[in-house]
């Protein structure tokens, strides 16, 4: 690990798993992590240097260019450079707000509704076998952005 300590210590060792390695390293969980540092830094600087009047549609542009980008990776790259880089992580910390900005408050009443909801999609997930290449399950065969989108929605609307 020695050897790759500065893609950690620098918050980009998602990007060491997904394009340099092509596969997943020592303490692979950390990838979800430089995620979250990439986003607060180059969101908090966004915010910085766009009059606030144009939030809105900065954070609206920047979630549908984050979903774009993922699916573009996913089929075009693959598996796990799509599934590490900071793009799809960023579809599931901007969703949240996307709702609101939207004026999604009106869905709160079904927030109870969207728990369960995620919570059978949870468990169900979890207890699919293995999946084929491009869906989420041989059970399932829903294209894997779908259920990735799906599943930022369900998370958004239950917090």
């Amino acid at each position: 690990m020695i050897d790759h300590f500065g893609w950690y210590l620098t918050y980009i060792q998602n990007f060491y798993f997904g394009l340099v390695l092509d596969n997943w390293g020592e303490f692979n969980h950390s990838w979800s992590l430089a995620v979250e540092q990439q986003f607060y830094v180059l969101f908090g600087v966004l915010l910085l240097v766009i009059p606030t009047k144009f939030y809105k549609i900065t954070f609206l542009f920047v979630t549908l260019a984050s979903a774009s980008v993922y699916i573009v990776l996913y089929y075009y790259v693959g598996g796990l450079p799509a599934y590490v880089l900071p793009f799809s992580g960023f579809v599931f910390i901007l969703s949240g707000g996307s709702l609101w900005l939207l004026k999604a408050p009106r869905l709160y009443p079904y927030r109870e509704t969207a728990a369960w909801l995620l919570a059978v999609f949870l468990v169900a997930v979890a207890c699919m076998p293995g999946r084929s290449a491009g869906i989420w399950s041989d059970y399932l065969p829903v294209p894997e952005p779908l259920m990735t989108f799906s599943l930022a929605f369900l998370f958004a609307l239950f917090l």
